[in-house]
């Protein structure tokens, strides 16, 4: 079980152009070891995060 905690923060308005904003993830586990997962954005691009 992975249970995931995601916040996001705008700095400044979140309808402007482009946008400032900061992605908080808090993850709880019950399985040894790590993961990955992807951030995917908007315009198809994505990040691999370990």
């Amino acid at each position: 079980m992975i249970d995931a905690d995601l916040t996001v923060k705008f700095d400044g308005s979140p309808l402007s152009c482009p946008v400032k904003a900061t992605l908080t993830a808090k993850f709880k586990t019950n399985k040894p070891g790590t993961f990955k997962f992807n951030l995917y954005r908007g315009d198809g691009e994505f990040q691999t995060v370990t």
